[in-house]
């Protein structure tokens, strides 16, 4: 039996400030609105994920990952098309992102029609206070316009 220390914190012991804090609020963060969070599992083993986060008529993806030993297969060019799907469904106009400048996320989200843009979009002006992430400077912004 694992000592009560050893569990992960809980969602109220998590602040804002914690990169993570999103994670500890699935269903506060992304499955409000037209936002969405989908796992990607081989068997009984989550190996991926990603997340959109409504930010008010329009959705940010926040969350991509695929565990290193099962990348390549095609699992997160799958996991953002579900994403896209859903967002087409629920007619959000747009979905927007920040990525590494240089890398493979960058190729995946451009090769599902993902642009590089200078700014991000009108809808999403407040986009770093509603999501409490402020990025890189080496990361970029993408769009793909839905509508």
């Amino acid at each position: 039996m694992l000592p009560p220390n050893a569990l992960p914190a809980g969602p109220e012991q998590v602040d804002r400030s914690d990169p993570e804090w999103d994670y500890h609020r699935i269903a506060e963060v992304y499955l409000q609105g037209a936002g969405g969070f989908w796992l990607a599992h081989w068997e009984d083993v989550p190996v991926g994920h990603v997340g959109g986060q409504d930010i008010g008529g329009a959705v940010e993806l926040r969350r991509m990952y695929v565990r290193q030993d099962f990348r390549r297969r095609g699992i997160g060019r799958d996991l953002v098309k579900a994403l896209v799907a859903h967002c087409g469904a629920q007619g959000v106009p747009v979905i927007e992102l920040w990525t590494a400048r240089e890398g493979a996320g960058r190729k995946l989200y451009e090769s599902i029609g993902f642009q590089m843009v200078a700014n991000p979009g009108e809808a999403f002006a407040n986009v770093e206070a509603v999501t409490g992430y402020t990025p890189g400077e080496d990361e970029i912004r993408m769009r793909l316009q839905l509508d």
